[in-house]
């Protein structure tokens, strides 16, 4: 949504998101990670790019992401409006949700996250005392999938 406009919906926008896989690596990087090097330099498995309908709305479909060092479970996105980039940032999902997600197969085989527990002690989502807040997907299960629905308003001034 427009923030300068009176929060009105932007049709049109481009969104790109991006996330790590459920053994908390991301395609077109070759790095290392609980099960070693992997090298997915040539693949570009979760990333998605959509458009916004006319009512400034926008749908991804994706797995549930992992985790990797020192970084809880997040998506990135970028919006560019016209051909300029206007927000990039990143959003969390809630804890619980997590716990959910990393006792089930194939997340269980990773596991919780060790290195940060909880959303609050992120390096990210603790930069300041709104950070997080402001960064939570509304998720709630999803009865016709088995998996999660989860929801973000994003407001931009353009």
């Amino acid at each position: 949504m427009n923030t300068k406009q009176g929060c009105a919906a932007i049709p049109d926008a481009r969104i790109d998101v991006w996330h790590c896989d459920a053994d908390g690596y991301y395609s077109e990087y070759a790095e290392p990670g609980y099960l070693g090097q992997r090298d997915f330099t040539n693949q570009t498995f979760c990333r998605g790019i959509q458009r916004t309908d006319a009512h400034g709305q926008v749908t991804f479909e994706s797995i549930y992401p992992g985790w990797y060092e020192g970084r809880i479970t997040h998506v990135h996105f970028e919006v560019y409006v016209g051909k300029k980039k206007v927000l990039t940032s990143q959003l969390a999902f809630p804890d619980s949700i997590n716990a959910a997600v990393y006792a089930q197969v194939p997340y269980n085989k990773h596991g919780s996250n060790t290195s940060v527990k909880r959303n609050a002690a992120d390096m990210i989502f603790n930069e300041t005392p709104t950070t997080l807040a402001q960064a939570l997907f509304h998720v709630v299960p999803n009865a016709a999938t088995g998996g999660y629905t989860g929801s973000y308003t994003i407001g931009v001034p353009v």
